[in-house]
């Protein structure tokens, strides 16, 4: 995995935090292969995201985190 990479997780990562997130999705573009976070909350049903992100409009989940406190 590139630095790019670890950068993101960890920039997302705290943002997802300060959101008070539980998990967020790593979804990928499938036109220009770039990566963006989708932030999942407390009352959002997760397996639904998914469904919601995956393999629709040239994109796909990459990688599901859960966020952890420190």
């Amino acid at each position: 995995m590139s630095e790019n990479y670890y950068d993101n997780h960890k920039n997302w990562m705290k943002e997802a935090k300060e959101k008070k997130a539980t998990h967020f999705l790593d979804i990928i573009d499938t036109f220009n292969y770039e990566h963006y976070p989708i932030y999942i909350f407390e009352n959002d049903v997760l397996q639904d995201k998914i469904d919601e992100y995956n393999n629709k409009d040239m994109q796909r989940v990459y990688e599901i985190v859960e966020v952890k406190e420190d």
